[in-house]
């Protein structure tokens, strides 16, 4: 071979091996290192990888299940929201709608951050409603009988009422028989019909945050038995009782 040729290999060899080791390196996002099969090292920080992520859950009819209606009736829309609306109550009488957010039926979450917009529209009892009658957001919600939904509920409540707030626990004793906790109180701030809130719920364990229109309104600490939350992992779920809503979205984050 001439020292031209010679000459001429070296250069396309070395050329190659520059223009190769330009070239960008992909890891399956599957490929696990038989060294460390957690995929960690030794001075990596991956707390980026455990972030939480926000689902928005749509408010579409897939998304949702109706438990009850209240004999009136629950639609869906994915620009408009849900509008939920049980029949109008006459007398002594009460009427209640609920639904729950599938995503966290098939993973029923414990602690999370929540945030629902959405409007008490109207209160529907004709003659002096009461503060009650409104929107109320359920968490860590579930049926005595997971199999069963008429085996009686449990669950962690809030609600934004005519003459103040309120949290509590709720919970059926037997299918017939309601029992209820109240864990917090107060008398402001206080809702108006038919007025747009964003409400926002924080809980990790027994420690809970809870924000209208992203102000801080109170924190609670649940401590001994009976003032305690539900800490199970449980649903989402939003009811009226005697009250037209209207939620038009709800976005959760997993903290579990």
């Amino acid at each position: 071979m001439s020292d031209l040729l010679k000459i001429l290999v070296v250069v396309f060899f070395t050329y190659i091996t520059v223009q190769c080791s330009q070239l960008p390196v992909t890891v399956p996002a599957n490929t696990i290192d038989a060294e460390n099969p957690d995929n960690s090292t030794d001075n990596a920080d991956n707390s980026a990888d455990e972030s939480p992520t926000t689902t928005v859950i749509p408010t579409t009819e897939d998304q949702w299940t109706i438990v009850y209606n209240g004999y009136g009736s629950v639609n869906f829309d994915s620009e408009n929201g849900i509008v939920m609306e049980p029949q109008p109550p006459t007398g002594s009488n009460t009427h209640a709608a609920l639904v729950l957010a599938k995503t966290t039926q098939e993973n029923p979450i414990k602690d999370f951050r929540t945030t629902i917009v959405y409007s008490t529209d109207a209160q529907l009892r004709a003659a002096s409603p009461n503060s009650w009658e409104v929107f109320w957001l359920f968490f860590n919600f579930n049926f005595r009988d997971p199999n069963n939904i008429s085996s009686g509920e449990l669950t962690n409540y809030f609600i934004f009422k005519t003459n103040g707030i309120e949290l509590g626990r709720a919970f059926d004793d037997d299918a017939a028989t309601e029992q209820q906790v109240f864990l917090y109180t107060a008398s402001t701030p206080q809702i108006v019909i038919s007025q747009t809130y964003t409400l926002t719920l924080e809980k990790r364990s027994q420690n809970l945050d809870v924000y209208i229109n992203n102000i801080l309104i109170f924190s609670y600490t649940g401590s001994a038995s009976p003032d305690v939350l539900y800490d199970v992992p449980g649903m989402i779920a939003l009811y009226t009782e005697d009250a037209r809503v209207t939620v038009y979205s709800v976005n959760i984050e997993n903290w579990d």
